[in-house]
């Protein structure tokens, strides 16, 4: 039986004796051949070793000719509980949050002294890797199967950009090296094969999009304020794994149903770990996608004042379905900050509550992020972005 059909073909397959396992086969725009199913069945293993949640995988191949198959393909454990897309939206609340925060909290205290994505070392050269990769090594966990190797986020790799040989992709030991090269690359592409494309967004159209040279140049100012961005504090510097689309198809949990509503028991499985990458805490921790929109303007670029959630739980009762949707968002993402973040990134609260606004010791931290994410895609999402998001850190460190 056929369960998607996006960027791999994923079939649930069913033994004589009823067992099923999940056979996942990469389709052309999955991302690099070889690297891409390599790292996904090394960051799974790895991830399984400190007790996250993740289907066991039973084999694989990352070479589409090495076996009869003829193709790329991932055998693994059919995902235990309710995938979370196939129930009310209801049951993503705060207590979930919180749940979901738990899961993750390995990661959090997991810290990698470099960037890159997961590897066994066997998978690459030596030329490629770096084999000494943590900053303390676990007692009662074997780590030296892996290694940390190229990149594997989609945007090294999307177009043209996997046929760049000039373009480094890691890994990196250092944050303001990551963060130049993302930029150098970006500016090559943008000189050698961007193109308008109609898929781009609305920004893009004259005279909003600008010429290469715009973008190229724009592109120079901000490496000049890189320095500024990249904090001094270890906490924010060491690297961290993190899991880069989970959305609520991804997640699946033990459900309840009492009183003709949902609610979440456990989480079960967090699937699809494919193009996972070790980034700096100050731009990869951030709240899963299932716990609302993760460059919410509203929550993570203005800075609200004491108070607001409050005034904002007043409004809801009058307000739009759209807006209460927001304002549960925003609640599930702070509550997820507090439990999973806590006194590494976070402000002491007070409160002591899982609700309302955040504060980070870095500061203007989600603006740094919002940055960051821009200056991958300025060719898709038009000048007029990045240029105002530039030109507000450039005036802050003027």
């Amino acid at each position: 039986m056929k369960l998607a059909d996006t960027d791999n073909r994923a079939f649930l397959l069913t033994h004589e004796d009823g067992t099923q396992i999940v056979a996942r086969i990469p389709t052309p725009i999955s991302g690099p051949p070889v690297i891409t199913t390599a790292s996904k069945v090394a960051t799974m293993d790895f991830l399984r070793r400190f007790g996250l949640p993740v289907p066991k995988v039973l084999a694989y191949s990352a070479i589409a000719g090495s076996t009869e198959v003829g193709s790329e393909f991932v055998f693994m454990e059919k995902a235990e509980g309710t995938s979370l897309d196939r129930v009310s939206h209801d049951v993503l609340d705060v207590e979930f949050a919180q749940k979901l925060s738990d899961v993750l909290r390995p990661l959090v205290d997991l810290r990698f002294k470099c960037y890159g994505s997961l590897y066994y070392k066997d998978q690459l050269d030596p030329s490629e890797r770096i084999d000494d990769f943590l900053v303390d090594s676990p007692e009662g966990v074997d780590t030296s199967p892996f290694c940390v190797g190229p990149i594997t986020r989609r945007d090294f790799w999307e177009e043209e950009r996997g046929t760049m040989d000039d373009v480094f992709r890691g890994p990196w030991t250092s944050a303001l090296d990551y963060m130049t090269d993302t930029v150098t690359r970006e500016q090559k592409w943008i000189e050698r094969f961007a193109k308008p494309h109609m898929n781009d967004s609305f920004a893009c159209v004259l005279p909003f999009q600008g010429t290469e040279n715009d973008h190229i140049e724009l592109l120079e100012r901000y490496k000049t304020i890189l320095p500024h961005l990249v904090p001094k504090e270890p906490q924010f510097l060491h690297g961290h794994l993190w899991h880069p689309n989970l959305h609520s198809g991804h997640v699946f949990a033990s459900i309840s149903f009492t009183n003709g509503r949902s609610k979440v028991n456990g989480i079960t499985s967090c699937i699809d770990w494919q193009g996972s990458f070790i980034a700096p805490a100050f731009l990869q921790l951030t709240p899963p996608r299932v716990c609302g929109p993760w460059l919410n303007m509203s929550r993570d670029i203005v800075d609200h004042p004491a108070g607001f959630d409050a005034m904002e739980q007043g409004k809801e009762e009058e307000s739009s379905d759209e807006f209460i949707a927001q304002g549960k968002e925003r609640r599930m993402c702070a509550a997820f900050d507090r439990r999973a973040f806590g006194d590494m990134m976070l402000e002491r609260d007070e409160g002591g509550d899982d609700s309302g606004v955040v504060r980070w010791k870095l500061p203007e931290l989600k603006a740094r992020q919002h940055l960051e994410y821009l200056s991958r895609r300025t060719w898709q999402t038009g000048l007029v972005p990045f240029r105002y998001a530039t030109y507000r850190r450039g005036t802050s460190t003027s």
